[in-house]
């Protein structure tokens, strides 16, 4: 298509930009059904059966949208936290978690999706897994000795210090 006018390309740009950064659309590009199996970026093949789906992060209920609208039916349950306000899709749940900072909400929201799997999914199952940027802090559920107000604390104190994810996972993990 020839431009004419510079400002009507540019929305047309940022409207495309938007569009294929958007978490929905992604799932949807990379995600195909067909009557026996589900088909992840036109290489894994999958036999369709019972579904569960879990997922983290900041754009998870995009995600989760997308896989119930794709799968319907044979998605049965699941768990995704995000920090968006509690709903459910379809018959999956989502739960409220805090970023950058992990809080009580956190701890509860993963404890939630932790109880969900061990309880739920049997290993006929099939579980879809989605995670996104801010994961790490909206999964967290600390070891026994430690205390979800000391990693808050330490997490702030290395991001007002400049720390980058990696740096802040680093920390998280140990």
């Amino acid at each position: 298509m020839f431009y004419m006018d510079p400002e009507s390309l540019l929305m047309d740009l940022i409207k495309e930009g938007l569009r294929s950064a958007d978490p929905y659309e992604a799932v949807k590009r990379n995600l195909r059904i067909d009557k026996e199996y589900i088909l992840i970026k036109d290489q894994y093949q999958i036999k369709r059966r019972r579904t569960h789906v879990i997922g983290f992060g900041k754009s998870s209920v995009g995600m989760v949208r997308a896989v119930v609208d794709l799968l319907g039916e044979d998605v049965v349950g699941g768990v995704a936290i995000s920090v968006d306000k509690e709903l459910r899709i379809g018959p999956v749940e989502v739960v409220r978690g805090d970023h950058p900072i992990p809080s009580i909400n956190t701890e509860r929201a993963s404890k939630k999706l932790i109880e969900y799997i061990r309880s739920n999914i049997n290993e006929n199952d099939l579980a879809i897994v989605l995670i996104s940027g801010g994961g790490s802090a909206l999964f967290e559920v600390p070891l026994e000795g430690v205390e979800l107000r000391d990693i808050a604390e330490i997490s702030e104190m290395l991001m007002k210090a400049g720390a980058d994810i990696i740096e802040l996972n680093t920390v998280r993990k140990h």
